[in-house]
């Protein structure tokens, strides 16, 4: 079958990470069959507002918390709504380390001023649930792991099948860098089998955080695009009805 990778991104797509993990997926035949889509997040409304679902391609994500905290809309470089407190250079709060690292200018949290129930370390785990089985999944975090943690807090992306086997993780241990550090987080399955995703891990201090440019890549081997024995099926038979059309004509 022909590869076919599709990027339907609503603004900026991160180019560079991305493309490291395409890379990865293109190794198995499976993934090779996918179609990758991400979010980034830049219709999701005026800050405060609740984004505990999202429609990425074809698949439903809902997004839940341990403590049932909802997700709401968040922007970067603003003190209205402050997330996490890493300050830009113009002095504005909710500053990624690495904004070109991150896409547009919104992002989501829990994160409430002076609630500190609102926190990662108090509503992880993050879940993420899906309408269909998906191939792989991935998404950013802000100022998570920044300085300050210590060797024993760790951070974890894995995913599940619909029995709760875990399928694939990845994991981060101590801190990663710069205060507002972006991490871009993926794993992924050899099967169309990945139903739900967690966000967790072990945070010790009330960590504010964002996550953005949510990842999903779904399984295309049904779509349109025939097996090269089926195409050459169509093309006969689409060529012996030319034919056929031909000779009518000239009969005629």
């Amino acid at each position: 079958m022909t590869n076919t990778i599709s990027f339907l991104v609503s603004n900026f797509v991160k180019t560079l990470s991305l493309s490291a993990s395409l890379t990865l997926l293109l190794n198995n035949n499976q993934l090779a069959k996918s179609m990758t889509f991400v979010d980034t997040l830049e219709d999701i409304g005026v800050n405060g507002t609740v984004v505990n679902s999202r429609t990425i391609g074809d698949v439903e994500v809902n997004i839940s918390t341990r403590n049932n905290r909802d997700i709401f809309a968040k922007t970067y470089f603003d003190n209205s709504t402050i997330a996490f407190a890493f300050v830009g250079a113009n002095g504005q709060s909710n500053a990624p380390f690495n904004p070109a690292n991150v896409s547009g200018s919104h992002f989501i949290s829990t994160v409430l001023t002076g609630d500190v129930n609102s926190f990662f370390d108090q509503v992880k785990p993050i879940t993420f649930s899906f309408s269909e089985p998906i191939l792989g999944f991935g998404l950013t975090t802000i100022d998570l792991l920044e300085p300050g943690v210590t060797s024993n807090n760790f951070l974890s992306l894995s995913v599940f099948d619909a029995s709760n086997n875990l399928i694939d993780s990845q994991i981060r241990t101590g801190s990663q860098g710069s205060s507002g550090i972006d991490l871009d987080w993926f794993v992924s399955s050899e099967n169309a089998n990945i139903v739900s995703a967690t966000l967790s891990g072990n945070i010790s201090n009330s960590a504010g955080y964002g996550i953005d440019d949510i990842v999903v890549i779904t399984n295309d081997s049904a779509e349109s695009i025939p097996e090269s024995s089926n195409l050459f099926g169509i093309v006969f038979i689409a060529l012996l009805g030319l034919a056929s059309w031909t000779y009518y004509r000239r009969d005629k």
